[in-house]
C-alpha cells in the first residue's frame, strides 16, 4: 500500500489512500483489479462530491487530464476498500488501438459510460432531497459487501460523496434512525428497512 504511482502497471492501495492527478498523469484506462475506486473533486476548503465510483471489474477511462489548463478542476482518485489497480496510458494504447479498432471503440464507449455516470450522479445529488441521497449511498454501501450485513461507511465519508458537513449528513441519520430505517454504529450503518430505504431513494 502506499501512494500511487502513475507510472506502474499495478499497484496496491490501502483504504482512502488518494492522489491528486497532476500533469504527470496522461490520459488513459485505469481498471480496478479488486478493491473499489472513487473519483472525485475537492474544494480548497476540504469539502468534496462524488463524480465515479468504480467497483471490482471496472474501468475508467482518464482523457481531460492531457488538455487541462491552469486553474482547471482536476479529479482525484481514492482507493474506497483495499484495492489493486491498473493504469495504462495513453501512450501505451496508441498502438493498440491502431493495431485493433475494437480496443479503441472498447475506449470510446467506456469513457462514454464514464461521463453518463458523472451526469447520472450530477443529476441525484442536486435534484434529490439529501434524506433519499444517503439513502442511496447507504444501500449502495450494503450491497458492496452483502456478507458483512451492514454498509461500510462513516457520516464523514457520507458527506464527501454528497458534497456537504458531517454535521448536517449526523442530523439527517438520526432523523432516519428515529423513523426505523437504520441503526449507525462506529464505520457502520445498518439496514432496518430496505423497501422504506429504496423508496426514500426512488430505487
Amino acid at each position: 500500500s502506499g501512494n500511487v504511482r502513475w507510472d506502474a502497471r499495478t499497484s496496491t492501495y490501502s483504504t482512502r489512500t488518494s492522489r491528486p492527478t497532476s500533469k504527470r498523469t496522461r490520459n488513459g484506462l485505469f481498471l480496478v483489479l479488486s478493491g473499489g475506486l472513487r473519483v472525485f473533486i475537492a474544494t480548497d476548503t476540504g469539502r468534496e462530491i462524488t463524480l465515479l465510483s468504480v467497483v471490482s471489474g471496472g474501468c475508467c477511462v482518464l482523457n481531460t487530464l492531457d488538455s487541462a489548463e491552469p486553474g482547471d478542476t482536476m479529479p482525484i482518485l481514492q482507493a474506497s476498500s483495499d484495492a489493486v489497480f491498473a493504469y495504462i496510458n495513453i501512450v501505451a494504447l496508441r498502438p493498440l488501438c491502431a493495431e485493433a479498432p475494437v480496443v479503441e471503440q472498447f475506449l470510446r464507449s467506456t469513457a462514454a459510460r464514464n461521463v453518463q455516470k458523472v451526469l447520472n450522479n450530477i443529476e441525484y445529488y442536486f435534484f434529490h432531497p439529501l434524506r433519499s441521497c444517503i439513502a442511496r449511498v447507504v444501500l449502495e454501501k450494503a450491497d458492496a459487501h452483502p456478507e458483512d450485513g451492514f454498509a461500510r461507511i462513516t457520516h464523514e465519508e457520507i458527506s464527501h460523496h454528497l458534497g456537504t458537513t458531517r454535521e448536517v449528513i449526523s442530523r439527517e441519520l438520526e432523523g432516519m434512525r428515529q423513523m426505523g430505517l437504520l441503526q449507525t454504529g462506529r464505520g457502520k450503518i445498518y439496514v432496518l428497512d430496505r423497501s422504506a430505504l429504496e423508496s426514500m431513494a426512488n430505487l
